[in-house]
């Protein structure tokens, strides 16, 4: 207690606090203690019904109020969902410096548990859990799959959120999509989700790489990290991610390989970036999106959001940008951009124009490498061109975003 003072202060403070204004005043002092506590009340709400089912059957068995009854009830609340209190002494002081460093452990070893370690059901292991989770993840992934396969915003969203969210609907237009995109539980959602919607996917229009690439994804949030980067303490991860320009959560470069190529650090931005990352870009000579990258690693998005809201507040922002629900603080996070001009087609044009570049440049290349090289150079020439027309606002962007994507397919040939 006495290595943390302020903790212990702000723990002693809300302790002390017994009017409705002394607690008014301590949520004033203590904004993020607000925060994290109305965040978390509806997994208390879980935890508080499981002690009371669990604490009926304890004091059945050990009698009322006795200690054991109360001890095994606290435990099982703690277990109903993942009990982050469960560590070792390696795991307590990686969890003090990698964000969610024992949550996913502790995910992995509830799934293993669950599903695996689960005493055996008619030949079984985890029958119940493995008949819920077909219920209540399996049958909706499925569903929303069906809804959306022939959609062309669907098939052009970055697998990380194919595979890792629920993409529901399109609440937008169709030359401007807004995808309503709910977060999979890690283990279970991508081992009961998102793996039988990439296999739905692949027997009706064949996309073996997507499969491949799900169970590999879901393999990996059994992992204490998903890449070596998650391991860094995060007082230098964002910083360590921005040299290497690589987002190790998205699984892609911060700044995209386009505008490495053709655009100096302080201009290297799109139009939905913050004027305050501009400013500082411009003042730092380096990249306003690595800017962002560092605030949303060390706030959590916090920050970004605040300063979204604070530009739109004060007509900062731009008119492209002010009327996005995507912008929306909390809310917005339910939400993702238009795919087109930025999706999975043109993320993957620019991955292959890079591999195949470098191949030539070992000499290293085949006579078909070399002329789908070509084609791709061509269609990227192209697409350059679209986002200059863009900007003299000679073209909406919306039209030459759906181009740029059209210009990627037939560059890879689909």
């Amino acid at each position: 207690m006495g290595m943390d003072r302020v903790s212990t202060k702000a723990r002693l403070s809300e302790a002390l606090a017994k009017t409705t204004m002394e607690k008014g005043i301590h949520i004033v002092k203590h904004p993020i203690d607000a925060l994290r506590t109305m965040l978390s009340v509806t997994e208390a709400g879980t935890r508080i019904q499981e002690f009371s089912r669990a604490l009926e059957r304890a004091e059945a068995k050990y009698g009322k109020d006795t200690r054991a009854a109360s001890i095994e009830a606290m435990l099982s609340s703690k277990d109903i969902t993942i009990n982050f209190t469960r560590m070792g002494v390696l795991s307590s002081i990686l969890n003090g410096m990698v964000p969610f460093f024992n949550a996913r452990v502790q995910g992995a070893s509830k799934f293993y548990r669950a599903f695996i370690e689960a005493p055996l059901e008619k030949g079984i292991p985890g029958l119940e859990a493995h008949l819920k989770a077909f219920q209540w993840v399996t049958i909706p992934s499925l569903a929303i799959w069906w809804m959306n396969k022939d959609e062309e915003w669907y098939k052009e969203l970055p697998k990380w959120r194919r595979l890792g969210f629920w993409n529901i609907a399109n609440v937008g237009t169709d030359e401007k999509p807004v995808v309503l995109s709910i977060p999979k539980p890690f283990e279970v959602g991508y081992f009961f989700g998102s793996v039988p919607q990439a296999i739905a996917q692949n027997a009706y229009e064949k996309d073996p790489g997507l499969v491949s690439e799900a169970f590999y994804e879901s393999f990996k949030t059994l992992l204490p990290a998903q890449h070596p980067m998650e391991l860094l303490p995060a007082a230098v991860k964002p910083g360590v991610e921005s040299v290497a320009n690589y987002d190790s959560f998205k699984g892609r470069n911060i700044d995209l390989a386009y505008e490495v190529e053709a655009k100096l650090p302080k201009d290297r931005y799109s139009q939905y970036t913050t004027e305050t990352a501009k400013i500082l870009g411009k003042w730092l000579k380096v990249s306003p999106r690595k800017i962002e990258h560092m605030m949303a690693g060390h706030t959590g998005g916090l920050m970004l959001d605040t300063l979204r809201s604070t530009e739109a507040l004060f007509g900062a922002r731009g008119k492209a940008t002010d009327k996005e629900v995507r912008d929306i603080p909390i809310v917005g996070t339910l939400f993702a951009r238009s795919p087109y001009g930025r999706g999975r087609s043109v993320n993957e044009a620019y991955d292959l124009l890079e591999e195949l570049r470098r191949k030539r440049g070992s000499k290293d290349i085949t006579r078909k490498e070399r002329a789908k090289l070509r084609t791709l150079e061509n269609a990227t020439r192209l697409m350059s061109i679209l986002r200059k027309k863009v900007k003299l606002g000679q073209i909406k962007k919306e039209d030459a975003d759906r181009r740029i994507t059209e210009l990627a397919k037939r560059a890879l040939k689909r």
